[in-house]
């Protein structure tokens, strides 16, 4: 989540940039920051017991996602019992169905704990979030730069609601809020 939303600021910050002497810092210290982590990582790397538990963290899927009693066997395994279930299983219901796992995906909880009406709604905030949260990276504004640093974390974070259940951290909330006060925000800014 940290490299992917660092990586997110320097392209938008640098697609966003108004000089081509700026872009050229930017292209700078991206370089200089791969060299530097690529350093680090291959120090850290030399030490057995740091490699083994990034062999193993590094796959993509472990040994609890496979199958179909697995975490993403669980989430096809729901969608059906949840298209003919309109009030969903009931908060904190899944794990009870479903070999005490929790859903890990945010979307398929929000149906699964609060019903069609919650599911549809957290969806709906979601989408529209994400709608306003690109224009106010490309809105030239006083709170461009703001917008750009709020975005880069938010969205990886809205992004990693498909892996893992984000509805209980309480700074998402908190990044909801702040883009949509940065939009209310940028809106006065550009009707003046």
């Amino acid at each position: 989540v940290c490299i992917a939303s660092f990586l997110l600021m320097f392209g938008l910050t640098f697609l966003t940039a108004p000089s081509k002497r700026l872009r050229a810092r930017i292209a700078l210290l991206a370089v200089l920051g791969v060299a530097a982590v690529a350093t680090l990582l291959a120090i850290a790397l030399s030490f057995q017991s740091i490699r083994d538990i990034f062999d193993i963290r590094a796959t993509f899927s472990q040994d609890y996602d496979l199958g179909e009693t697995g975490r993403f066997g669980n989430q096809l395994r729901a969608l059906p019992m949840l298209l003919v279930s309109p009030n969903g299983f009931g908060p904190l219901q899944f794990r009870h169905l479903f070999a005490e796992e929790d859903p890990h995906n945010v979307y398929v909880n929000a149906f699964a704990s609060y019903g069609w009406l919650g599911g549809f709604a957290y969806c709906t905030l979601t989408v529209m979030t994400v709608c306003v949260g690109w224009w106010l990276v490309f809105r030239r504004s006083p709170t461009q730069k703001h917008a750009i640093a709020l975005w880069s974390c938010l969205f990886v974070q809205i992004l990693q609601g498909f892996q893992i259940d984000t509805d209980h951290w309480r700074h998402l909330f908190l990044m909801l809020g702040c883009v949509w006060g940065l939009a209310a925000a940028t809106r006065r800014t550009l009707s003046r």
